[in-house]
């Protein structure tokens, strides 16, 4: 299953909906943390395999795939950050000396923090049989965080003054989604099959 956009949308909308700003932080994180989750990673994998003697060893291409809604279910993600995250976001929204120009660079920066966390691990299939794992880091943001933050500032010292929420929690999504679907996953692999073993790395994406 592929990033659900239109949940996210919702789920902000919800959070902004809030007749408090701490049960506001907490929604708000709780739907980052679901579309993150809900997402599809697909990792190029490319390994070197051990074959048995004599043969030397050679290289091959599988593919990894992280999807919690698959039947059955194919990797893991960890999420860690997730309580800092609404901590964070539960301070931040709760403070009276915060104003609007602020807000989208908060939220930006907690969300980047909370993604930095994050682990995973991928099953790999097609030639290469075996594992993915992605450490915290393993989900660069670094081309697109600038770009969250500008955006969510945007939205903040504009829309969300003028009280144009449906198109504020729009625009948030948006960010969020621009900001995910953009970064690079990558992980250390390993496998048994084919041969006696292999390893090597992945690199793709979250859809």
């Amino acid at each position: 299953m592929a990033l659900d956009f239109g949940q996210l949308t919702n789920d902000i909308q919800a959070a902004f909906d809030s007749t408090s700003w701490t049960t506001c932080a907490e929604k708000l994180a709780s739907a980052i943390d679901d579309y993150i989750t809900g997402g599809l990673i697909t990792t190029t994998v490319n390994g070197t395999v051990t074959a048995p003697f004599p043969m030397p060893p050679y290289q091959a291409v599988g593919t990894g795939t992280y999807d919690k809604n698959s039947d059955p279910k194919k990797g893991s993600m960890s999420t860690p950050g997730l309580s800092t995250l609404k901590s964070i976001l539960t301070t931040k929204f709760n403070d009276s000396t915060v104003t609007w120009s602020l807000v989208g660079e908060i939220i930006g920066s907690a969300i980047d923090d909370y993604v930095s966390l994050i682990t995973i691990t991928t099953k790999d299939e097609n030639i290469l049989e075996g594992t993915g794992v992605g450490a915290p880091g393993c989900i660069n943001t670094a081309g697109t965080y600038g770009a969250l933050v500008s955006s969510l500032t945007n939205v903040f010292t504009n829309q969300a003054i003028a009280q144009d929420w449906t198109t504020a929690v729009q625009s948030i999504a948006s960010a969020i989604q621009s900001y995910i679907q953009g970064a690079i996953v990558t992980t250390t692999d390993s496998g048994t099959t084919p041969a006696t073993s292999w390893t090597g790395s992945g690199s793709g994406s979250i859809t």
